[in-house]
């Protein structure tokens, strides 16, 4: 049935059965999803009218400390929990279904706070839109790193839809791009770009948004604002990796599974910056996974356990969601541009008169047959398929 559940999640599920439905890492990314979100709100209001005919989704503001352990506890296996945050019992079979382990594991802290999120939401054009077959830097640096950030079924775009959390998860997605959209308006690359998967009627309305222009101003054509208020000023101060992300470094201290050492020299000049370049990087089709990237003087010691070590040459990470257009066991390879402001790491700006060594430290996230660490086939799949075809100083 076109507005059943299985229909909205096999949009962004199942692509082969939707004419490529969801259009991860192009600049269609942000068009399509929100049109997704209307067709599921839709469906929803139109599902047993009159008592649902206002049902909304909430957002799920991801930069915030959750209500639960790591997510609103109304999406976490934990009846007291919700008993107690609610005032009242909920029915314990709809917490059965929320059963992915990390629904149960230590409380985390955001690992994107507003300020990183709204800096990197105030980028130019092309660098949050994306282009036609590469994503958006937001995408892929927050985006993708979420995914993971949750795991279970939300690890992947082949299931991430049957997971409940996954339609307020990228509520706030669009709450950033309506927020963004307040103060820069962006032309939309490809205005006729048909959005895969997308009918011409909704649920509720007889002419559904089925292209990019239908969505970019969501009070006038689609009805609807939000309500927020952001907990900061977005400005990032020039600083280094730790101070923006202290959580995401807090994880950098863990062994990764696999480490790929280039050794890179320095272009002649860098006017206080330099930017790593990470291309043709692809892994298993099955894994997510974080990948912290240090720079650091040849010959000295990786140590990425070393708080010291990380705070002196940690300069960013690649975070890679697995797509469904993978082939022979391979995720789509992207590339990956890490800016560094070599003022923030003396360290690196003392050995930056010298040939580097560049490190990319991986840490899968999820994958799904639950969270890490991963079974044996899986590690050693890891190490065999994932490639990172050059480093490079720009």
């Amino acid at each position: 049935m076109q507005f059943s559940y299985a229909h909205m999640a096999g949009l962004h599920n199942i692509p082969a059965l939707f004419s490529g439905a969801c259009m991860h890492h192009t600049y269609n990314f942000w068009a399509w999803h929100r049109a997704h979100l209307i067709n599921y709100e839709d469906a929803l209001r139109a599902s047993d009218p009159p008592r649902t005919a206002n049902v909304m989704v909430p957002y799920w503001d991801w930069t915030k400390k959750p209500s639960g352990k790591r997510f609103p506890v109304v999406f976490e296996n934990d009846t007291a929990a919700v008993t107690a945050h609610y005032g009242r019992p909920i029915d314990p079979a709809l917490l059965t279904i929320l059963t992915s382990p990390p629904r149960n594991s230590a409380p985390s802290q955001p690992w994107f706070p507003w300020p990183v999120v709204s800096t990197a939401a105030r980028t130019g054009m092309a660098s949050f839109l994306g282009t036609a077959s590469d994503g958006g830097d937001f995408e892929k640096d927050i985006h993708d790193a979420m995914h993971g950030f949750v795991g279970g079924a939300l690890c992947c775009p082949s299931s991430a839809a049957d997971d409940v959390i996954f339609w307020s998860f990228h509520t706030f997605f669009d709450v950033v791009w309506w927020w963004r959209q307040q103060s820069i308006t962006d032309v939309p690359p490809c205005e006729d770009c048909v959005l895969n998967g997308m009918m011409p009627q909704t649920a509720l309305r007889p002419d559904g948004p089925t292209m990019a222009k239908n969505v970019t101003n969501a009070a006038a054509q689609l009805g609807y604002t939000y309500q927020f208020t952001p907990d900061a000023a977005p400005v990032v101060l020039a600083s280094t990796y730790s101070d923006r992300l202290p959580v995401l470094a807090e994880l950098s201290l863990q062994k990764p599974a696999l480490v790929r050492e280039f050794s890179v020299n320095v272009p002649a000049s860098t006017s206080g910056k330099i930017t790593v370049a990470l291309q043709q990087v692809a892994a298993p089709a099955d894994i997510a996974y974080m990948a912290f990237v240090y720079v650091y003087p040849r010959g000295a010691a990786f140590t990425p356990a070393d708080a010291q070590f990380r705070n002196r040459y940690l300069v960013g990470h690649v975070a890679r969601w697995p797509s469904q257009h993978a082939q022979a066991g391979h995720a789509d390879s992207s590339d990956y541009l890490i800016s560094v402001d070599l003022a923030s790491y003396p360290a690196v700006q003392a050995a930056a008169n010298g040939p580097l060594t560049v490190s990319v430290a991986i840490h899968p996230q999820a994958q799904k047959g639950g969270p890490a660490p991963l079974a044996p086939q899986a590690d050693a799949d890891l190490e065999r398929n994932t490639k990172i075809g050059s480093v490079s100083f720009k």
